[in-house]
């Protein structure tokens, strides 16, 4: 909803660190440093979702918001797993 209301709103209010840095490695194949807006959050979650986007209106429906949202927590989980693996 935030996506759509108050897309300019920072993305960080939403996700939490991790989460909008995996999100944005998957989305564009790096992490990013710069807090992308709710806007490009939720077209990234619906591209994990199955998403494509169409058109310039076009924004990600329901159903892919719900699939994308829910692959995110293991997608999160397993970049924190890495993390301690890469341990000394």
């Amino acid at each position: 909803m935030v996506g759509r209301e108050k897309p300019e709103t920072p993305c960080n209010q939403i996700f939490s660190e991790d989460e909008w840095h995996v999100l944005s490695a998957w989305a564009t194949g790096k992490v990013i440093d710069a807090v992308p807006n709710a806007n490009q959050a939720m077209h990234w979650i619906g591209q994990l979702g199955g998403w494509i986007s169409r058109g310039k209106q076009d924004n990600p429906g329901t159903t892919c918001m719900w699939r994308g949202l829910s692959r995110l927590p293991n997608i999160v989980q397993g970049y924190r797993l890495d993390g301690v693996r890469a341990g000394p």
